[in-house]
């Protein structure tokens, strides 16, 4: 799912009206839920545990993946582009996990890569460091067009030159053209997906099995741990991610030791 891609979904999908968003999906829940597809959750201000919930109501948030277009419609493209693209082609890989089932068929274990590779990518966190680093960037290059812009320059940058007061308000920090907008944060965190998955998809895999619940999981599920070097999808030695209360799978490096015999 490159870049390219998703601005072609964009242009292909029609309006839909707003709706709240599972920051994770329940397919994947699905594995910490009990047969009424209910789920515990752990209150992190408070360190308790709070009454049972359906999943259908866990880790929502209101138009997380919305964007309004020039137009000024609220568009649901990127919520639709994580559902069908990513979110249920996995589904049939996690039930083969979380029966055991394993290794993975190839076309099942990339489905489940290109899902963990999505958890990587889509989060509070890296949605917030994305948001800062592309604003920064839009920040700098204003600056340089104020400071050296010819009206050449804005002319191809903006379609006009700006006016003096114009300048003079963008460089005390009021609202530009050139803002970054919504869906290009949204862009920039779904077009690595494809990388990412490439990545997981070059390492060991291997599912740790457990004789009794022990796991929980989070709007933010994978862990990358690496000792020596900074953690991250490239670099990290071992990248985790709980598949239900009972099991865990793990893409691994190869140089990282097994826990048990069962690895692709």
């Amino acid at each position: 799912m490159a870049v390219a891609d998703v601005g072609r979904t964009l242009a292909l999908m029609a309006p839909r009206p707003p709706r709240n968003h599972h920051l994770l999906a329940k397919l994947y829940q699905r594995g910490f839920a009990n047969d009424a597809g209910q789920a515990g959750l752990l209150v992190r201000e408070t360190g308790e545990w709070d009454a049972p919930r359906n999943i259908a109501t866990l880790f929502r948030e209101p138009h997380f993946y919305a964007f309004v277009d020039d137009d000024g419609v609220r568009r649901q493209d990127f919520e639709e582009l994580l559902a069908h693209e990513v979110e249920s082609p996995a589904g049939e890989g996690f039930k083969d996990l979380r029966a055991g089932t394993f290794p993975l068929r190839a076309e099942r274990r990339e489905h489940v890569g290109r899902f963990i590779a999505a958890q990587v990518t889509r989060g509070r966190h890296v949605r917030g460091a994305t948001t800062e680093f592309t604003g920064g960037v839009d920040r700098a290059v204003l600056r340089l067009m104020l400071a050296h812009g010819t009206r050449a320059h804005w002319e191809r940058w903006l379609g006009r030159v700006p006016t003096e007061e114009e300048r003079n308000a963008w460089a005390q920090g009021a609202p530009t053209p050139f803002d970054t907008k919504q869906q290009d944060v949204l862009v920039a965190q779904l077009g690595s997906i494809d990388v990412v998955t490439e990545l997981l998809l070059e390492r060991i895999w291997t599912l740790v099995s457990f004789e009794r619940p022990c796991l929980f999981t989070s709007d933010e599920p994978v862990t990358m741990v690496s000792g020596k070097r900074m953690a991250a999808v490239a670099t990290a030695d071992d990248i985790a991610l709980p598949v239900s209360t009972g099991t865990r799978r793990h893409a691994s490096c190869s140089s990282w030791r097994r826990l048990d015999g069962r690895t692709e």
